[in-house]
């Protein structure tokens, strides 16, 4: 993919997500939010920044990986469906079968990893400013699964260290 391809992929996401949500804002806030952070780190991996715009699209849309490939690259999908949430009736079996998926990834879907853990600092930053106490708990309980399934030696340690920061500061009276 290449730069030119992005704006493209960008409108395709917000069209994709259509009148979805984010909490109270437009779904198209977590895309931004995601997306600013996977290029900060890698500005240049076009495949890997438009996948940061389509990562929800296959668990929360009718858009088939078909649809994907019209418009994107086969290493862009193969970091969507890395990202993607394994189907089961509860979140903890969603979760469960997604991080140990995540966990056994071949190398060449470390970058998604990367956007893995993009889209989490993402939402905790989000649940933060929104006051969405019950949400860091969420992501507070599932972080040390989270973090065995997704973690890569290449990801920016400040990313992990604001994740730690944010899911514990408030349950232990420091960030109030």
């Amino acid at each position: 993919m290449t730069r030119e391809d992005i704006p493209i992929v960008a409108q395709l996401a917000v069209k994709w997500h259509g009148d979805q949500m984010y909490g109270k804002h437009p779904y198209l806030l977590h895309l931004a939010e995601v997306y600013t952070l996977v290029h900060s780190v890698r500005p240049d991996d076009y495949d890997l920044l438009a996948a940061a715009l389509l990562h929800d699209v296959l668990e929360d849309t009718d858009i088939t990986e078909e649809d994907i490939l019209e418009v994107c690259s086969e290493k862009c999908l193969m970091y969507v469906k890395a990202v993607t949430d394994e189907p089961g009736e509860t979140r903890e079996l969603r979760k469960s079968a997604t991080y140990l998926r995540m966990y056994n990834s071949p190398r060449e879907e470390d970058p998604a990893m990367l956007l893995k853990v993009a889209d989490r600092l993402a939402n905790c930053r989000r649940a933060k400013k929104d006051g969405k106490r019950s949400k860091l708990e969420m992501y507070r309980v599932e972080n040390p699964t989270f973090q065995k399934a997704v973690h890569r030696p290449d990801q920016p340690v400040e990313w992990w260290g604001e994740l730690f920061v944010l899911l514990t500061a408030d349950f232990i009276n420091i960030n109030r």
